[in-house]
């Protein structure tokens, strides 16, 4: 068996100390390749990610994903299937918008 040991580490962000606990509420993990559905559409994808963030309930969920449509630039293509290598859809960079919530 191999003794445990206590190791401490201070999280810089831009040369300042971070908080732990609020550096975990302000970032995220976004793998190197989408994980999307392709067959979803992008109002879909961010209403599932909403509820699985537990985001207070379908109301709260929906009120939200109107946000994050506006403030990414993703109105315009609400309605459009996420696509893939098989489907047609949304361009990559809108991708990129919506795998990174």
């Amino acid at each position: 068996m191999f003794p445990l040991r206590r190791i401490s580490r201070q999280v810089l962000v831009n040369d300042h100390p971070m908080d732990a606990a609020h550096f975990r509420r302000v970032s995220g993990y976004v793998t190197q390749h989408d994980a999307l559905f392709p067959l979803l559409t992008v109002k879909e994808t961010l209403m599932y990610n909403a509820c699985l963030m537990g985001c207070g309930g379908r109301s709260v969920a929906a009120a939200r994903v109107r946000e994050l449509q506006k403030e990414l630039k993703l109105d315009h293509v609400k309605d459009s299937r996420i696509g893939g290598d098989s489907a047609r859809g949304i361009l990559g960079g809108e991708q990129c918008k919506v795998s990174g919530l």
